[in-house]
């Protein structure tokens, strides 16, 4: 049930990190909004379904935990509508540790439940590109841009 509840939040994921490395000097906080509103989407859903599950008892405070955790992601994703050339070092930042939280989070509630703990993907360096380093910035996240967007 927890994987399959999951699987969504992976997808959904995959494609926003895809979406980020096509954003460049075009890409307006309104498209990275966009970008992130199905990330968004699934992950209310996936917490949704976690609070209706009925959980073991050694596994219900570490679910709570998770969807407490999964809302600071969430805020983290909604700042983008705000976000600009002298906050987005730190936004990488903090997504950066939040989502390292919310993996740590996700493992706690794995082992309550038996599962296999989750491992971070080779691939997660290409798309984790450290502060400052959005590439090509968008706009809204280059010095010499700011009026743009």
């Amino acid at each position: 049930m927890y994987f399959s509840d999951l699987a969504p939040v992976h997808s959904a994921v995959a494609a926003f990190l895809t979406a980020t490395t096509t954003w460049n000097l075009t890409t307006t906080r309104a498209q990275a909004t966009a970008d992130a509103a199905p990330l968004m989407a699934a992950i209310r859903t996936f917490d949704s379904e976690l609070s209706s599950t009925p959980w073991p008892a050694n596994a219900s405070a570490d679910v709570q935990t998770l969807i407490t955790e999964d809302k600071v992601i969430i805020a983290d994703l909604t700042g983008l509508d705000v976000i600009t050339h002298a906050t987005v070092g730190a936004w990488e930042v903090n997504i950066a540790a939040d989502t390292d939280v919310d993996a740590s989070d996700s493992n706690l509630v794995r082992s309550d439940l038996g599962l296999p703990q989750a491992t971070l993907p080779a691939k997660r360096q290409e798309h984790s590109r450290g502060p400052g380093s959005l590439g090509s910035r968008p706009p809204w996240a280059h010095p010499q841009r700011r009026s743009a967007v």
